[in-house]
């Protein structure tokens, strides 16, 4: 149930069914084990407020994920009473069943001869619900669709739900790497969401007034990008580039492994990590020290696709560009999990809507459904502002800076 709980959950649910009866039956050892005390009671508050306590009851029962006899029966019994009038206990009582023997339910461990696996699944899925590509011809048009996939994939990531509170920062402590200073920086993204992050500037020859930002995206956070891209964030640095690395959720400090419950709740995590980006970038224009008009995003590894919905999330980052963005949705890529994308777009779509910003994909695979992208770009006049390479990820990184270096010219 992807985004249930952008709009409801259990209490409101209950809301619509009450006041017909209802029993929730939980164990002590799966997921339902808070339910007596967490989603009962406003469940039976509800029921109380409509003067119907009795047709609603909760029973927990010992144990893991189960549903024995004894709970069947528990059921039989609510069933009996509201549908049929029957309050006997002994009408409850399940007759002995006699299993099916081993044969018959080894045979139901063998598919059908005709079973195409879970790969006939997802084909059936990409047969039937995979949109259409769209065929712009004037900029007009090709304006409208970036204006209306822009927002059916700000719905899809829930950035709509993500807060506005001003954006506040507190230098922790200052350091250094390499030679090179480093402040360690705590920024808030959303309320009770502070965001770790690490800003490194070549102070070796005096410091630069206003210099131009490369936020740093590794698959790992901070740690990964100075411990396994050092060489990439030394060429930014010797470039004169400040280099901003945030922990963006759920990287680094942050990293936890929440993939459903973010699906559940609408904000898949990389929506809430763009929209980090999106706070990173609040936070560095209001630096004397940073040269607003060029901040850029980088996306390293997995971490491509959360530059390009960052870029897509603010068009205030002035180019976006990604050393290893590999497979496409419709091709096969499982990852960042982005649910129902494929029903509007894919990431060539999403680069389209970049247009004209300048944006450098290595790797873009495969590089034909890129020609979308292409056709964006040239609509809006600035062919030369896409770059599709297909070059070695360290190959890219050095690739990239010398780019970042001529467009912060």
């Amino acid at each position: 149930m992807p985004a249930v709980l952008r709009h409801t959950d259990q209490p409101e649910m209950t809301a619509i069914f009450a006041p017909k009866p209802t029993l929730y039956i939980s164990v002590t050892g799966d997921w339902t084990a808070p339910f007596p005390q967490e989603e009962y009671p406003p469940i039976r508050a509800i029921y109380e407020a409509l003067g119907v306590p009795d047709r609603v009851d909760s029973k927990q029962y010992e144990g893991g994920h189960d549903y024995n006899k004894t709970m069947r029966e528990w059921m039989y019994a609510w069933f009996n009473k509201w549908l049929k009038g029957i309050d006997d206990p002994l009408a409850a009582v399940e007759p002995d069943i006699q299993p099916e023997p081993p044969e018959v339910l080894n045979a139901m461990d063998r598919p059908p001869a005709d079973n195409k696996g879970s790969e006939g699944i997802i084909a059936y899925f990409l047969e039937k619900f995979t949109f259409q590509e769209p065929q712009p011809r004037s900029r007009h048009e090709w304006n409208t669709f970036s204006r209306r996939f822009r927002e059916r994939l700000m719905d899809l990531l829930g950035q709509g739900e993500a807060s506005a509170e001003p954006v506040n920062a507190t230098t922790v402590a200052t350091t250094v790497w390499r030679g090179y200073t480093v402040e360690k920086i705590a920024y808030t993204s959303e309320i009770e969401i502070t965001v770790p992050a690490l800003l490194l500037r070549n102070t070796q020859h005096g410091i630069r007034n206003r210099s131009p930002v490369v936020i740093a995206l590794a698959p790992h956070g901070k740690s990964d990008l100075l411990n396994n891209h050092a060489a990439f964030v030394e060429d930014l640095l010797q470039r004169g580039f400040t280099v901003f690395a945030p922990d963006v959720r759920l990287r680094g400090e942050l990293h936890i492994k929440w993939d459903l419950n973010s699906i559940i709740w609408g904000r898949p995590e990389v929506g809430m990590a763009g929209h980090d980006v999106k706070r990173a970038v609040d936070f560095l224009r209001q630096r004397s020290d940073v040269d607003r008009r060029k901040i850029f995003c980088v996306g390293l590894g997995e971490m491509g696709v959360t530059a390009l919905v960052s870029g897509v999330f603010d068009d205030r980052i002035a180019a976006i560009a990604t050393d290893d963005l590999g497979r496409t949705y419709r091709r096969g890529r499982e990852r960042p999990l982005l649910p129902r994308l494929l029903r509007y777009g894919d990431l060539p779509q999403m680069a389209a809507t970049l247009a004209p910003r300048p944006l450098w994909l290595n790797r873009a695979e495969p590089l034909g459904e890129f020609e979308f992208s292409r056709k964006a770009y040239a609509a809006a006049g600035k062919s030369d502002a896409l770059r599709l390479p297909s070059m070695a990820a360290d190959a890219a990184g050095k690739a990239i800076v010398e780019w970042l270096a001529g467009l912060s010219q």
